[in-house]
């Protein structure tokens, strides 16, 4: 059984080794924007993608000015490209800036997608995990 969370260091072109194990949940063609409201980055099977981009597409309202915001912050800042032949992916200047991504990073595996974090903003994440907060999950 292989583990849910790696530390990887980026290289020098700012290419990323998405772990063996992860690679079975997004494929070879990914999509990469930025996360919702911690400052990491998600990254999506193209499959799970087009799901996301069609959920948005029939729920937001032109008229609403925050439905709109939100896609120009989801979809707007996306990037869809593939793992190279070493399972890589180049983050974009745009997103490492976003995630505060310099060089030591943490990607996590999660249900429908994966996180990238910068470590240290990682470990002050988590930090603020309280077990004793009341959160309910529907099994």
């Amino acid at each position: 059984m292989g583990s849910n969370l790696y530390r990887h260091t980026l290289d020098d072109k700012a290419r990323l080794m998405v772990p063996i194990s992860f690679r079975s949940m997004v494929g070879d063609s990914i999509a990469l924007t930025k996360g919702i409201r911690e400052k990491c980055l998600f990254l999506f099977s193209i499959s799970e993608w087009e799901k996301i981009k069609e959920s948005i597409k029939s729920s937001a309202k032109l008229t609403d000015p925050n439905a709109r915001r939100f896609e120009r912050h989801l979809v707007g800042s996306s990037f869809e490209g593939t793992l190279d032949k070493q399972g890589r992916i180049v983050l974009p200047n745009e997103l490492r800036e976003y995630a505060n991504i310099t060089k030591d990073v943490v990607i996590t595996a999660l249900t429908s997608r994966i996180e990238i974090w910068d470590s240290a903003s990682w470990d002050e994440e988590m930090s603020f995990f309280d077990p004793d907060a009341g959160v309910t999950i529907d099994i």
